[in-house]
């Protein structure tokens, strides 16, 4: 029942001129080699990419090059020795951006600059046992960024569903999926279907940030090798 409130709705891509294409993937560290999250990003016409678990950084550079080689380069943000998190920003939208580490340095972080809201990449620990202060901790500064009236964009695997964290919402910040009616859209594990996974990864957008055109949940990566489904949230002007 709570599911269905949540919505399985499956919309098309929204394809609109002038939006923010954010895809997001947590492919488990090095469980999908880059030359193929490069392929499934260069197909969604990513203009910014989020890997809660990138691997290193060598793996985040590969996936890079490789979407530089095929026509869209893109600049990566990333932080130092052990950090999950990563950012990739189309080179056009990525001038002057800046990174500055979250809460946790390992698995938070955010990325702005002139030419694009605040990209906040979040990997929250999963909330059993010793993981539950973390998870809170994360999602809380998540709110924090989310004030009011945000040009903030979060992304990233919150290792909940938006049952667990104010029924879709942290801050001024609304959950991508539940805007379109589809949150209970699952991206973990791959191999149950979508309809009867876990709906844990997530984009949550800010008001001044535009409005959500589209959110989608891919399955074209179920052979990958990912525990995870990317998904693709399109982000227009108000």
């Amino acid at each position: 029942a709570v599911l269905g409130v949540r919505g399985w709705d499956v919309r098309p891509v929204d394809g609109a001129r002038g939006s923010l294409r954010v895809f997001e993937w947590n492919t488990n560290g090095g469980l999908v080699r880059p030359q193929a999250i490069a392929r499934a990003a260069l197909t969604a016409r990513a203009d910014v990419v989020v890997f809660p678990d990138a691997g290193d950084r060598r793996a985040a550079a590969a996936v890079a090059r490789a979407m530089g080689q095929h026509g869209r380069p893109v600049r990566l943000f990333m932080g130092g020795a052990g950090t999950q998190v990563a950012v990739l920003v189309r080179a056009d939208r990525a001038s002057g951006a800046s990174m500055s580490p979250g809460v946790d340095p390992v698995k938070t972080m955010t990325v702005s600059g002139p030419s694009i809201p605040t990209i906040v990449a979040v990997h929250a620990p999963q909330p059993i046992g010793r993981g539950l202060a973390g998870w809170r901790t994360d999602l809380r500064w998540v709110g924090e960024q989310c004030g009011r009236g945000a040009d903030v964009v979060v992304s990233g695997d919150f290792n909940g569903s938006v049952d667990s964290f104010d029924g879709g919402g942290l801050g001024s910040c609304r959950d991508a999926a539940s805007t379109v009616h589809a949150a209970g859209l699952g991206t973990w594990p791959t191999w149950l279907d979508p309809r009867l996974a876990m709906p844990i990864d997530h984009t949550l957008v800010g008001p001044s940030a535009g409005v959500v055109r589209s959110w989608s949940v891919l399955t074209s990566q179920d052979d990958s090798g990912a525990r995870h489904r990317p998904t693709l949230t399109v982000v227009g002007g108000s």
